[in-house]
């Protein structure tokens, strides 16, 4: 019982302390989520307009994918977040790429380099969906296409 009114009191001092939350703008708690995600080494992802724009600009073509020699900066990118009119919309760049999956999923079975970053990461071969190369050298890995 005497644990239970600690907790009250503190909790009642915490919410009457200046600047609680009620006193946070709009900004202050985007600024607060997302440092609180970082802080938890939670890395938020790309938005969906940001993927579709790299896979329109950046996509590899699956000869590109096996001229890949060396893999530093690689990320993984799940694709899982499209739905609906968001996830037609995926189709359709994709289909608009130079390869489709199956010949980005051959050209990483067949990339030695590719394939032992899937491993160290536990990713399947099965659940490569595209890859892009910023021109920083970044690797992007979009996997998990979403199920309808």
């Amino acid at each position: 019982m005497k644990i239970l009114s600690i907790v009250s009191a503190t909790l009642v001092a915490l919410a009457a302390a200046p600047g609680n939350a009620n006193d946070l703008t709009a900004q202050d708690l985007a600024t607060q989520e997302t440092t609180s995600g970082e802080m938890a080494g939670q890395k938020t992802g790309p938005s969906n307009a940001a993927i579709l724009e790299d896979l329109r600009q950046n996509s590899l073509s699956s000869n590109e994918i096996l001229a890949i020699t060396a893999a530093d900066e690689v990320e993984f990118v799940s694709l899982e977040s499209f739905s609906g009119a968001g996830r037609q919309e995926l189709e359709e760049t994709l289909g608009s790429t130079e390869d489709g999956m199956g010949e980005v999923q051959t050209a990483f079975a067949w990339n030695e380099t590719l394939e032992a970053v899937l491993d160290e990461r536990d990713v399947m071969i099965r659940d490569l969906v595209a890859a892009t190369r910023s021109d920083t050298g970044t690797l992007t890995v979009y996997i998990d296409m979403p199920s309808i």
